[in-house]
């Protein structure tokens, strides 16, 4: 590809990302008004934000990038999960399903962390200490993801109980290796993006498990619903946004 070309490419992909991100707005904005004016699910509308998303980083992606695969991987995933969580039929089953594909999503943004990780790990700004907190902070991440499913199969049997607390062990330390990543535009977007999914399932949490354990009001249970959505397509409109490395030419 020559330079004429490649620079024809980066103008249709600066465009994709300025349509992308007023479209993705546009649906937010949308069902965020419909949730709260109608109580309106909108799971369809809803599902389609994310099918965006998924359309986005494959438009996006590149082959001297070949650790974005992951990425690509990770939505994928995603998609799925959303099938079973937002489009079927609310049941322990298809919950079961929905969330052990989001554990799946959270252990392949592991792996890519890691591997972003330690290819930037030659750099002077990447510090000893900083390599041995991450190397600490895997090594935890797996012995507590492993030691969580026997202790909270004890408190509650429900399978998808389980797997909840272990997706959300998983995206707390996703989130701690995130912001320890070396700074970048693309970096930080990841960053924010993977702190608003822990938002998100911290809500999905509080929604289900604060109303018996917690015995929080129905008023407060609405309002973390609501928020469930206000998090998620933002934290997956910043993952998708992240893949993209010509920041420099938008005037943020």
């Amino acid at each position: 590809m020559n330079a004429i070309q490649q620079k024809l490419l980066d103008q249709i992909k600066k465009i994709a990302v300025y349509l992308f991100i007023a479209l993705e707005f546009t649906i937010y904005a949308y069902f965020c008004f419909r949730d709260i004016a109608y109580n309106d699910g909108c799971e369809n509308v809803k599902y389609l934000s994310i099918c965006l998303c998924a359309l986005m980083q494959i438009l996006l992606f590149k082959k001297r990038k070949m650790q974005n695969l992951l990425l690509i991987l990770a939505m994928a995933l995603t998609l799925i999960a959303d099938v079973y969580l937002l489009l079927f039929e609310t049941n322990e089953r298809n919950n079961s399903i929905g969330i052990a594909f989001f554990v799946t999503v959270q252990l392949v943004y592991a792996i890519w962390l890691t591997i972003n990780f330690y290819k930037s790990a030659h750099l002077s700004v990447i510090k000893k200490k900083r390599k041995i907190a991450f190397a600490v902070i895997n090594a935890l991440r797996i012995a507590l993801v492993v030691l969580s499913v026997p202790i909270v199969n004890n408190i509650d049997g429900a399978l998808s109980s389980t797997l909840a607390i272990v997706c959300f062990i998983m995206l707390l330390f996703n989130v701690a290796c995130a912001f320890m990543q070396n700074k970048s535009s693309s970096n930080l977007l990841f960053a924010i993006g993977i702190t608003l999914f822990a938002l998100c399932d911290f809500s999905v949490g509080m929604s289900n498990v604060g109303t018996t354990l917690l015995n929080i009001s129905f008023q407060a249970r609405s309002v973390f619903n609501f928020l469930m959505w206000f998090f998620y397509l933002p934290s997956q409109v910043l993952i998708t946004l992240s893949t993209y490395d010509k920041w420099s030419i938008i005037d943020l």
